[in-house]
């Protein structure tokens, strides 16, 4: 059955359909804060799941770390939007997003201080004013 043409034919053109569109999501490469934003966004989703079990206190404190460390390399970086801003503007909207990075940055700070203190309680809620804070500055920093 399997060693028919017709099946030798299907099955790698059926594959290949299938591959290629997720391909061409994939063509077009991150930018250096592209990538340190998603190092935050993956070590957030893994710190969520984990935040609220003090045996997991060691690993919840690793993530909290590696978060600050993302966001401090990602402060060093330009948002894509700057070129879309009137250049005039550019210089304030890059300041107000790097005032932006030092606030995550701080709040990251105090969410390692809760997770070092063992206050799970104020980590989750730390995390949930991330989130809405990821929201607002995605919306006003990213490029649509």
């Amino acid at each position: 059955m399997f060693k028919t043409p017709l099946f030798r034919f299907l099955v790698p053109a059926i594959l290949m359909a299938v591959a290629i569109p997720a391909q061409a999501q994939d063509d077009q490469p991150k930018t250096p804060l592209a990538i340190e934003m998603g190092g935050i966004s993956k070590d957030f989703r893994a710190l969520r799941k984990i935040v609220n079990d003090p045996a997991q206190k060691d690993a919840a404190l690793a993530l909290a770390k590696d978060m600050e460390a993302h966001a401090t390399k990602a402060k060093t970086f330009q948002p894509a939007k700057t070129k879309q801003i009137a250049p005039a503007d550019q210089a304030q909207f890059v300041t107000d997003y790097k005032t932006a990075i030092d606030g995550l940055i701080a709040d990251f700070q105090k969410l390692e201080q809760a997770i070092s203190d063992g206050r799970t309680a104020d980590a989750a809620a730390l995390l949930d004013k991330l989130q809405q804070d990821k929201r607002s500055g995605h919306k006003k920093f990213n490029a649509q």
